[in-house]
């Protein structure tokens, strides 16, 4: 297992309003059977501190499972909707993601993600969403 690095930063659209979040985090990188996880605890200021993230990167899919105050699996396969439940300490809320654009760029010390997509919960559209994930070995 290796230590690394993360640069993590989204944006968020909906009905014309823009905003932009960056963290800085650390965490560990690991490869099984094929499969890459990339795991850390969410930085505080980010509405998520008591969590733990995986993603797991596969042959273009990737998975962000979340655990701690906050839980959820959520599955990301271009051109395809996924749903799952978000569980929180406020209640449970369905939420549907329209994969857009998954790309995943890996080099010999970082892993570079990028997702597009679409994003609802409890049925209502909260917009169109990036997320920018790059792991770095230092």
């Amino acid at each position: 297992m290796d230590s690394i690095n993360l640069i993590i930063s989204s944006s968020q659209n909906n009905e014309g309003e823009r905003s932009n979040i960056q963290v800085d985090a650390k965490g560990k990188l690991y490869t099984k059977s094929g499969t890459d996880y990339i795991v850390y605890d969410e930085p505080e200021g980010t509405g998520l501190d008591g969590t733990t993230t995986t993603v797991k990167v596969k042959e273009g899919k990737v998975t962000l499972i979340r655990s701690g105050m906050t839980n959820m699996k959520q599955i990301f396969f271009p051109g395809e909707k996924t749903e799952s439940i978000y569980k929180t300490p406020y209640g449970n809320f369905l939420v549907e993601v329209d994969a857009q654009n998954v790309e995943v760029q890996k080099f010999d010390n970082e892993i570079k993600i990028y997702l597009e997509y679409n994003l609802r919960v409890a049925g209502e559209s909260v917009g169109h969403q990036t997320l920018n994930l790059t792991a770095i070995k230092p």
